[in-house]
């Protein structure tokens, strides 16, 4: 959501493990500003539990850098301790 727009991202509807190629269109790609695909597909929602917290959704999210793509998943937005912004998150590598 910041930096010099070298990075763009695309939403996905598939489970993380499901995806195993970065094998779509060139155009479904967005380049990285503020709002884009995490402000229509945004990776957590907040006070779901009346806990005042943020939960992520486990949204996959496609990030495309020069000719490289990896797959990306928030999984937590707190430390072991609860701390906030520490956020664990998984990815890896496609195939392109």
């Amino acid at each position: 959501m910041s930096g010099s727009g070298q990075a763009a991202a695309s939403p996905t509807a598939s489970a993380f493990a499901d995806i195993t190629t970065a094998a779509i269109d060139a155009r479904a790609y967005q380049t990285d500003t503020f709002g884009g695909v995490f402000r229509t597909r945004p990776w957590y929602k907040y006070n779901i539990l009346g806990d005042n917290r943020i939960s992520p959704t486990f949204q996959v999210y496609l990030v495309k850098r020069g000719d490289t793509v990896y797959k990306v998943q928030i999984l937590n937005y707190y430390g072991a301790a609860g701390e906030p912004r520490q956020i664990t998150f998984r990815y890896a590598e496609l195939a392109t």
